[in-house]
């Protein structure tokens, strides 16, 4: 019975520590939960992939994305417009990096950071011209906190496998989504809300400089 119990005490703790780093090797890490816990209640999903940067039609959904923004007059709707082609860049960045495929997210990935700027600063134009923006302000705001926990996964995956220049992208893209979460956030409205949002931005924030800046970052 002793020795039994003994075995037991001795096999218990490789157990433990080999399950944690079976779920750390699985593409998460402590930063990568704390960012999924942080933003757990907030409701924004993720569109369908669609067509990825691995399919040779593409171009064509770069085009009609082009057309979009070039056909939409306003400053908000290019605001609108522009954040949902980043969401969508977003969910094709989380499919390819789950199918492996790193060229594809390191380009998904990229295009995301560039329709985040250009929401951002159409807000911003908005928001001078004293358009009603609020709304719309508060959603990205609160969006791009969302990401940041997904953008933190997608960068696990890449870095797991050694490839640290896309690795580098992503973590160029979370402090981007940053900025972006910060610049929407000045826009919003309704005060109650703003000061609810700028909490949760405060812990996902630090959530993301120990990501970004910490040991583990690829080094330039």
């Amino acid at each position: 019975m002793r020795k039994r119990i003994l075995l037991l005490s001795l096999l218990l703790p490789i157990l433990f520590f080999g399950s944690f780093a079976v779920a750390l090797g699985e593409g998460g890490d402590e930063t990568t939960a704390t960012l999924e816990q942080e933003t757990a209640d907030i409701s924004s999903t993720l569109p369908n992939p669609g067509l990825t940067p691995d399919h040779p039609l593409y171009f064509l959904d770069t085009l009609g994305e082009n057309i979009g923004l070039f056909l939409t007059r306003s400053p908000e709707g290019k605001a609108e417009k522009a954040f949902s082609y980043a969401e969508e860049k977003l969910a094709e960045a989380k499919s390819t990096a789950d199918k492996g495929k790193d060229k594809a997210t390191e380009k998904a990935v990229g295009r995301y950071g560039g329709y985040v700027g250009k929401a951002t600063e159409n807000l911003g134009k908005a928001k001078a011209l004293g358009r009603d923006i609020g709304a719309l302000a508060e959603k990205v705001s609160e969006a791009t906190l969302k990401h940041q926990a997904v953008l933190s996964g997608v960068y696990d995956k890449l870095l797991a496998k050694g490839n640290e220049k896309a690795a580098e992208a992503v973590l160029k893209a979370m402090e981007g989504a940053m900025n972006g979460h910060e610049t929407a956030l000045q826009a919003i409205s309704n005060a109650q809300r703003k000061s609810e949002i700028e909490a949760k931005g405060k812990r996902v924030k630090e959530a993301v400089e120990t990501k970004t800046k910490g040991p583990g970052r690829p080094q330039e």
